[in-house]
């Protein structure tokens, strides 16, 4: 098959997502995250790039950089910055092998209005996967870095669309990251498929007293979060939740919709949206 050639952003703003081959995990614990970003600075630095922001997912990454010249220069900049993190990953690791996709997808942002839906969009991931209450709380983004003066994240272009004054732009820019925000950008699936055995056993994790079907109205939004967040991580449909839980298909539907927000026909096929 013919790849498409990669579309050329007039402004040189581009949002790149890169994902472990096969989804599988990339960062393990706190170092590896630690070791990512200190890549990005070693090559932005020696690329000559701006990243104007990024966030660390366990089996993907969001980055969204400028380059004055042409794209040749990001996808230089995005494969040295992969294969020096592969090779300390497989040492430390003591695996061989690729560890990212051959190919990372890209997106061009053409215009101010979209530059802040996709950096909302990006710091917002860890918050739609259910792994923090907050965008604040997520160690992994470039969030907060827009809040202190960083050398690392180029924050101007941002805060200047805001506001024309420093205070008032990082008061926007609080209050604009932490709108729910429901943006369209750039997806990539990176959910892992997980046999019945695997999901049953993360079902009984989450829930060591069972999948209850008669839930409170009180309860329910605190007992969806757990389901919500095994939805986001794992490609589940409502035929393989109804074949593990041994409960008739109307039921996980109705646990399926409540769990992800959506209420449309209850499809058997369909799936989670990704994050």
């Amino acid at each position: 098959m013919v790849r498409q050639a990669r579309k050329i952003s007039s402004t040189g703003i581009y949002h790149i997502i890169q994902r472990g081959v096969n989804r599988q995990v990339i960062f393990h614990e706190e170092e590896d995250f630690e070791r990512f970003i200190s890549t990005l600075l070693r090559f932005k630095l020696e690329c000559n790039l701006e990243i104007m922001g990024y966030c660390l997912m366990s089996n993907h990454i969001h980055l969204l950089v400028r380059d004055n010249l042409e794209l040749s220069a990001v996808s230089a900049f995005i494969k040295k910055v992969s294969s020096s993190y592969v090779y300390w990953y497989n040492m430390k690791y003591e695996r061989t092998g690729h560890l990212f996709e051959e190919r990372f997808k890209s997106e061009v942002v053409e215009d101010e209005r979209y530059l802040l839906t996709v950096i909302r969009y990006i710091h917002q991931n860890p918050v739609k996967a259910g792994l923090v209450g907050q965008i604040m709380d997520y160690k992994w983004s470039s969030y907060k870095s827009y809040l202190v003066h960083s050398s690392f994240i180029d924050s101007k272009l941002v805060l200047s669309i805001l506001s024309s004054d420093i205070a008032g732009s990082l008061k926007e820019y609080v209050r604009y990251m932490n709108i729910e925000g429901f943006d369209e950008c750039l997806e990539m699936d990176t959910r892992v498929r997980v046999k019945d055995q695997r999901l049953y056993d993360i079902i009984i994790e989450n829930y060591p007293d069972g999948i209850c079907i008669d839930v409170s109205p009180l309860d329910m939004e605190a007992y969806f979060v757990n389901l919500k967040r095994i939805m986001s991580c794992y490609r589940v449909s409502i035929r393989q939740l109804s074949r593990v839980l041994g409960l008739p298909h109307s039921v996980c539907n109705y646990f399926w919709n409540a769990a992800i927000g959506n209420s449309d026909d209850g499809r058997v096929d369909k799936e989670p949206v990704p994050m």
